[in-house]
């Protein structure tokens, strides 16, 4: 579109051109000194080159029309992004909220406090822990942080294809800070959880799978997810 544009205008100015120089300034050779030529010439030229700036003229508003549109589809689109991606959020920090509230009973039948104990000292109280009258606290605590797993990815995967072809800074980032920095904060839980179901498993369910069947495949799920959130958190350098 601009090409023609660029086309015409030149093919303009070199006719406005011509006719100031030959009548101004010298007589150019093969060109009329009769300006009645011209004029008739000037008539032809309008009657053909007129069509042709309205058609272009016409051309110009639709694409700008067209461009206008696809700016309200883009802004349209990227405001349902944003209220996405801050449903998704809220619901990964609800999540946050209610795992840690279904650790609080545990860790104070356990009589530790996570944020006050580390890695090495919250294996050993753990030792003498009866698990037996826990197993549904642990297993509820641990579906919880399954659920944010998955929350988290969908949340981080979506963040991620939003930014794929991005190369600056952009508010997306500031929502990926947080679904990281969030899932960060679920290790030492993660951890806790992890080690009570090792010990209900060994202690308690192993020794009577019949009994426990369900709590059996639901504690083994856990341990497992867990073995793959710690191999992450490892390469993300994360510890405590």
């Amino acid at each position: 579109m601009k090409k023609m544009w660029y086309v015409c205008t030149a093919i303009a100015v070199v006719v406005l051109t011509l006719y100031f120089v030959q009548f101004v300034l010298v007589e150019l050779p093969f060109f009329s000194t009769d300006q009645s030529d011209w004029g008739s010439f000037g008539s032809y030229a309008s009657g053909t080159l007129g069509p042709l700036f309205a058609f272009l003229a016409y051309l110009g508003i639709r694409e700008q029309i067209s461009q206008q549109r696809d700016t309200i589809i883009k802004q349209q689109e990227q405001k349902a992004l944003d209220e996405h991606l801050n449903r998704i959020r809220e619901t990964f920090e609800k999540l946050s909220i209610q795992s840690q509230s279904s650790v609080l009973p545990l860790e104070k039948f356990c009589d530790i406090t996570l944020d006050k104990t580390t890695k090495y000292q919250l294996s050993r109280q753990l030792t003498n822990v009866d698990t037996f009258t826990i197993i549904e606290d642990i297993i509820d605590a641990g579906r919880l942080l399954q659920g944010a797993e998955f929350v988290y990815k969908n949340y981080l995967h979506l963040i991620e294809q939003s930014v794929e072809h991005l190369d600056i800074e952009c508010p997306l980032n500031e929502h990926k800070w947080v679904a990281t920095t969030t899932w960060r904060g679920f290790q030492k839980s993660a951890m806790f959880i992890n080690i009570l179901a090792l010990k209900a498993l060994r202690d308690v369910v192993i020794l009577n799978q019949e009994m426990f069947s369900n709590e059996h495949r639901e504690l083994l799920i856990y341990t497992s997810a867990y073995e793959r959130w710690a191999k992450h958190w490892e390469r993300l350098g994360l510890g405590f």
